[in-house]
């Protein structure tokens, strides 16, 4: 059974309506700048190939092309403008094919700026646009050359002023960190952090297995001398050799995870305005988010497989009706698992982290879930059985000893509690995931069985919020099954009747 109380997010409360207008402007003319090498960065496979392909004349091709590509964005340059009337925001861009994008200002959730090299050395910022009905991945517009003074200038005519902003003083001071100043910090990373996030993160085993690839693609851009040579020293070699081999290739993989996570992460800071919480981060190419309090249906706590141990943990946020990167963000990369619930009530305070121990799923729901992991692990253990020689069809038992491991992490790792408004659920299986959802935001309550586990007096519950993910404890007794999805309809849709989770020792 299901259901799907109107939860629609709205307007952000916060928003105020525009006090004044902005006439027809141009961007900056850094813009050409900043659009070229846009083009050029996107055109450099054809301008290769150019390079390669046509001999004697490629300088003269690219050199054509190169004049050709700044032309075009001089003329694209003229032809843009903005401006701000009747309420909405207007952009007029093409150069044969006019168009005027309007976006009204009541509409508009978040104003977020980045700001590239280009960008940096001329003090500009690039502001962009964000909608509840943005395309996902994408900004609704973009202004990518402001001045920081014209861009704190829009952001108080569409009703998304900074508390007491100030535009610094002369295109030397065009850190965004004048503005931020003005709310208050809750966190900030620290250099610390920063190395655990990049070795402890799924991303370092993604740059082991491309940098793996790549020693392992390598032989064939060599010579055919060479190539013969590193194979004889390759089949030669010791295991020390071979040892090493693997550690210098790990610690390349650690390297660039490293680079990578610095930078996209460093400098990483939130601060709270207001009814928002402004998120500023990179090193290069430097992105400052806005998400409004309002928007904000739950919060994620993951828990990696390698920050667990530590006791690391990832803060991810589920945004309502956010275009620019995925619906689940980044709110805090790395922070201690004990200073969750501080950092939380110092972030979204109206998001109750579970004082009391979570409700666990019952003994006799624990064989249910080793099923699932044991019945898959079971093919490879029984292709081993077949094919092993001996005395090495024994370790054909590794594979359901391991699935039985993940059972047992599964059923221990579930968990729920529904404590002021909030909605926790807790899941694991090589990470732990825990979900605090507004229960007056979630779209869809499901409470699902079947005639095995009917007979147990078992069910699955799961809950959605309006970015399409949620979260869900596939057993539970079905009676508090029933009265969780009571309840949490009670929060969404007012008036509702609802009744507590059974503590009957049947139920359990």
């Amino acid at each position: 059974m299901s259901s799907e109380p109107d939860a629609s997010p709205g307007p952000p409360t916060d928003a105020a309506p525009p006090t004044d207008e902005v006439p027809p402007r141009r961007l900056h003319v850094a813009y050409v700048l900043v659009r070229l090498f846009r083009v050029l960065r996107g055109g450099l496979p054809a301008l290769l190939g150019i390079a390669v392909g046509f001999g004697d004349y490629a300088v003269a091709a690219i050199a054509t092309l190169i004049g050709l590509a700044c032309v075009s964005v001089v003329l694209e340059w003229r032809a843009t403008t903005y401006r701000v009337t009747d309420g909405a925001l207007h952009l007029r861009s093409g150069l044969l094919s006019r168009s005027d994008r309007a976006v009204p200002a009541s509409r508009i959730s978040a104003l977020d700026t980045s700001r590239g090299l280009v960008q940096r050395l001329f003090g500009l910022v690039s502001l962009e646009v964000q909608t509840a009905g943005g395309a996902r991945g994408k900004a609704e517009v973009r202004l990518d050359a402001l001045t920081y003074a014209e861009a704190e200038r829009l952001r108080g005519v569409l009703g998304h002023a900074r508390r007491g902003a100030a535009a610094p003083a002369g295109p030397a001071a065009d850190d965004a960190a004048t503005a931020e100043a003005s709310g208050e910090t809750v966190y900030a990373i620290t250099g610390r952090e920063l190395l655990v996030a990049a070795l402890t993160g799924p991303q370092i085993g993604v740059v082991a297995a491309l940098v793996g690839a790549v020693f392992s693609q390598a032989q064939d851009l060599l010579p055919g001398s060479v190539r013969h040579a590193v194979r004889d020293v390759v089949s030669d070699a010791s295991v020390t050799t071979i040892a090493v081999l693997v550690g210098l290739a790990l610690l390349l993989a650690a390297v660039v995870s490293v680079i990578g996570t610095v930078l996209g992460f460093a400098e990483f800071t939130v601060t709270r305005d207001e009814g928002r919480l402004r998120v500023r981060r990179g090193l290069l190419t430097e992105r400052t988010a806005t998400i409004a309090l309002e928007r904000i249906h739950g919060v994620r706590i993951v828990e990696g497989l390698l920050r667990r141990p530590l006791g690391y943990a990832t803060v991810q946020v589920e945004v309502a009706g956010y275009g620019r990167e995925e619906l689940t963000r980044t709110l805090v990369p790395l922070v201690r698992r004990d200073a969750v619930p501080a950092l939380l009530a110092r972030m979204v305070p109206d998001l109750a982290w579970p004082a009391a121990p979570y409700e666990r799923p019952p003994a006799r729901a624990r064989r249910r879930y080793w099923t699932r992991p044991v019945l898959t692990l079971a093919v490879p253990a029984a292709a081993g059985a077949i094919w092993l020689p001996g005395a090495w069809r024994a370790a054909a038992l590794l594979p359901l000893a391991l699935g039985v491991a993940l059972g047992e992490s599964r059923w221990r790792g579930a968990g729920w509690r529904r404590q002021d408004g909030t909605l926790a659920i807790r899941r694991q299986l090589l990470a732990r995931t825990t979900l605090l959802a507004r229960a007056r935001r979630v779209q869809k309550v499901l409470v699902r069985t079947t005639p095995l586990t009917r007979r147990a007096g078992l069910a699955g519950f799961a809950v959605v919020l309006a970015t399409k993910r949620g979260g869900r404890v596939r057993y539970m007794p079905a009676a508090d099954a029933r009265a969780l999805q009571d309840a949490v309809l009670a929060e969404a849709v007012p008036g509702r009747r609802t009744a507590e989770p059974s503590r009957s020792p049947a139920a359990r």
